[in-house]
């Protein structure tokens, strides 16, 4: 097998006459198994993997053979493959060929396409999502499009995955998109140049006042360096004196590129991450291997649970080394290596090959998916059992359970209302109506939505026909058939009509007791639809509580050092 260098931190037949394709099959599985047989006798620990490859190979041989029925050897394969992995931890993965190229196009950020994002409601394909300046932002396509075909094709019926495969193709060539838009009679139909798609790691830098400077970081991808670089000094030359980088919601990437944008804030020969696996080439120290761009400029970095991976070893190094203030909500926890592999016919093995470990040297996987629990279950790191290890200023932090931050801020929880009209797709529903509805250009730095805005939006929800309906609606309703069930609901009935009448009350006032999280969630809304992801960004600089508070402290310097020096 080829080692890839990047590690990545979604009729009947019997035996006389059978079928040429399953001979054919059978005679690779045996020839590959026999490979991995002789190449595990040069070690007797390999035995027992040399004995359970040869009872799977013959048991695989027979069964397709001898059932009863036709059997599709590449689906049986496949399931087997994936119920072995699913024994192990979750980013032990197999990938098709598909999903392969998916992967490929995650660490590289690159793919030829028409730039746009898809999802499906209901029984439409719609597009959500308009990458600004790409092929389909440069054809008219906008947010809330609904795709009828595709070079003919119908789309209805199809699951994303199947359209979004249609809309990538060869660099250079045209798809033909016919769409409906909107409150706009008939159908359109465009000509859509594929091109290359570069999806940035850092997709917004930005000042937040004359002194702070703002970077989102979304992947450790392998241009993140890059990116974060060239932000950086743009922001430098704008007078910037403080620094908040954003890692909220940034799943990950490659272990070489959380390594590298360390090293643009840390001096060089700093160790960032030890490695530590089976396999003794993966035990490695991993350090900072050129002079720092600013070792001394202040840093607030911003976390929560979507922060994982390479994006952790960064804001743990961070932390560990008191180079930066960590805020927000504890990161997802997850201190596991991947190496993809690759196997035959374009696929993939992406596994775990080892644990890291940052500067203090704790580690901060949060799930023991190798030690369960008697129900099969996996163990979470009890805070009682994390182990105390102290920064370069001897500041105490904890192993397991993820990156604690030093100042906790948790974001905005959604009210189970505001949940349902996203579930339902109500706020991008109406944001494409309020923006079709309007050709002036929006001040995002002073947009508010009016009082008759909002009541148009609540109109929009009840002409809609879906109807919100609580937890507490269904106990509700799940009393009353006990008590009939239980031959009481003549005694009870009263009560339970009581607060059923309340209940409706309550829904009666749901949209006002909510009005200022769903004025918030719309007119972001509607700013992400009119100027992209961009416009969303530019916005959350002025209305999101986390970065409020990371400017906050970034002004209060006795503070902030305070905090980075030992307590």
């Amino acid at each position: 097998m080829t080692i890839i260098k990047s590690v990545y931190l979604n009729s009947s037949t019997n035996n006389k006459f059978m079928h040429s394709n399953h001979r054919k099959l059978y005679r690779y599985i045996l020839i590959s198994f026999l490979g991995l047989i002789l190449f595990s006798s040069f070690k007797k620990d390999y035995f027992e993997v040399s004995k359970q490859l040869d009872i799977f190979a013959t048991l695989f041989k027979e069964l397709n053979i001898y059932y009863i029925d036709d059997t599709e050897p590449d689906k049986l394969m496949n399931k087997a493959i994936r119920s072995m992995l699913e024994t192990l931890d979750p980013y032990t993965t197999y990938l098709s060929e598909e999903e392969a190229e998916n992967f490929k196009t995650h660490t590289t950020g690159e793919y030829a396409g028409i730039g746009a994002a898809i999802k499906k409601h209901e029984d439409d394909i719609i597009v959500f999502q308009i990458y600004e300046g790409f092929a389909a932002d440069k054809a008219g396509i906008k947010a809330g499009d609904i795709l009828l075909e595709i070079d003919g094709n119908i789309m209805e019926g199809k699951s994303t995955r199947e359209v979004s495969s249609i809309l990538k193709g060869s660099l250079g060539t045209t798809t033909s998109v016919k769409i409906i838009r909107p409150n706009v009679e008939g159908t359109l139909n465009l000509n859509i140049k594929r091109e290359k798609i570069t999806v940035k790691s850092v997709p917004y830098f930005g000042m937040v006042n004359s002194e702070t400077g703002y970077i989102v970081l979304n992947s450790f991808s392998r241009k993140a360096t890059l990116d974060v670089s060239n932000a950086f000094g743009e922001l430098k030359k704008l007078g910037m004196k403080s620094l908040i980088l954003d890692f909220r919601d940034n799943p990950g990437g490659l272990l070489s590129q959380a390594v590298e944008v360390s090293n643009i804030f840390l001096a060089k020969k700093t160790l960032i991450v030890e490695t530590r696996g089976k396999i003794e080439e993966w035990n490695r120290k991993h350090y900072t291997q050129i002079k720092a761009k600013d070792e001394k400029i202040p840093i607030v970095l911003l976390t929560n649970y979507g922060t994982a991976s390479a994006s952790e070893i960064v804001a743990g190094a961070f932390q560990d080394l008191d180079r930066a203030v960590i805020m927000g909500s504890r990161t997802y926890g997850k201190g596991l290596v991947q190496q993809p592999r690759d196997l035959t016919y374009g696929t993939q093995l992406k596994i775990t090959i080892a644990k890291y470990y940052i500067p203090s040297g704790r580690s901060i996987q949060a799930r023991d998916y190798f030690d369960r629990n008697d129900d099969g279950s996996v163990r979470v790191i009890a805070d009682s059992l994390r182990v105390k290890y102290k920064t370069r200023a001897g500041r105490i932090v904890f192993d397991g359970g993820g990156i604690l931050p030093d100042i906790e801020v948790e974001d905005d929880t959604l009210s189970p209302y505001s949940k349902f009209l996203m579930g339902e797709n109500l706020f991008f529903e109406y944001s494409v109506k309020f923006c079709n509805s309007i050709s002036n250009q929006i001040d995002i730095n002073n947009f508010e939505l009016k009082n008759e805005d909002l009541q148009d939006f609540n109109n929009f929800i009840i002409a809609s026909n879906k109807v919100y309906k609580s937890k507490l609606d269904a106990k509700i309703i799940e009393l009353r058939n006990l008590a009939e069930k239980e031959d009481v609901l003549k005694t009870l009935n009263p009560s339970i009509q009581e607060l059923e009448t309340k209940m409706k009350i309550e829904h009666k006032n749901i949209f006002e007791k909510n009005k200022e999280q769903i004025n918030k969630l719309l007119s972001l809304t509607i700013i992400n639809n009119k100027y992209y992801e961009r416009g969303r960004y530019m916005y959350n600089l002025k209305h999101d509580n986390t970065i409020s508070q990371a400017t906050i402290l970034l002004k209060d310097k006795v503070k902030y050092n305070n905090i980075i020096s030992k307590n």
